[in-house]
């Protein structure tokens, strides 16, 4: 790893760039780099189906039992729902590996209140992105 004054040298020397110049240096550098964790939530969110969630029909992924896809689970959502769904619900979800149902809108969308949704049923979170555990029956 490079060493702190380094570390503190390079961002000094990129303070006083504009945002223009700062893209043109670090997107050559972080597109590759990102590109297969994209095309891995891609394929994840292409799994979506609609499901009944909180008495909305949405599009639901549910992730990997092993739990391989939760840390995942914020971009998949965005991504459904920016690139799926808006148009045509209010929110999407991913349930992850242990049961938890992660809920995502927009303010550039739907703007639905996902916060107050997840609070009705025994969870939280914020306007545009909250989760819930479904109480088990058993």
């Amino acid at each position: 790893f490079p060493s702190h004054d380094r570390v503190v040298r390079l961002f000094n020397a990129l303070l006083p760039l504009c945002e223009e110049d700062l893209l043109a240096i670090l997107v050559p550098i972080g597109a590759p780099l990102l590109a297969p964790k994209f095309e891995r939530v891609k394929a994840v969110a292409a799994r979506f189906q609609y499901e009944d969630v909180a008495g909305y029909n949405v599009p639901v992924v549910r992730l990997a039992s092993d739990g391989s896809e939760d840390r995942l689970v914020s971009d998949i959502c965005m991504y459904l729902y920016r690139n799926i769904s808006w148009r045509y619900a209010p929110f999407v979800a991913c349930i992850t590996s242990d049961g938890s149902y992660s809920l995502r809108s927009d303010k550039h969308g739907n703007n639905t209140n996902v916060g107050a949704i997840a609070e009705s049923m025994g969870g939280g979170g914020h306007h545009c992105a909250a989760a819930y555990r479904p109480v088990s029956n058993s």
